[in-house]
């Protein structure tokens, strides 16, 4: 008689390397597999710590844009010119 081990994967662990598993985790945590990759080759794959890095770096993108979108003169705005 053979026994076979039925070990279940850890439910923790994010693993890319199964189409069909990659599709959930990019679901479940609403970013794009390379996003996920990007995580995972940073911090890990533990899914909590991916998760916040997730949330950090949407943050950090979501400040550069405003950033960026507050240095864009205003069409209609007036320059003033300073004598050197």
């Amino acid at each position: 008689m053979t026994l076979v081990s039925k070990t279940k994967p850890d439910r923790h662990r994010i693993d890319l390397s199964n189409d069909s598993v990659a599709r959930h985790w990019a679901k479940k945590l609403g970013h794009s597999r390379e996003e996920i990759a990007a995580a995972v080759e940073k911090v890990g794959d533990n899914c909590e710590t991916v998760r916040k890095e997730l949330k950090l770096a949407a943050a950090k993108a979501a400040a550069k844009a405003e950033a960026k979108a507050d240095a864009v003169p205003v069409e209609g705005a007036m320059k003033v010119a300073t004598a050197t």
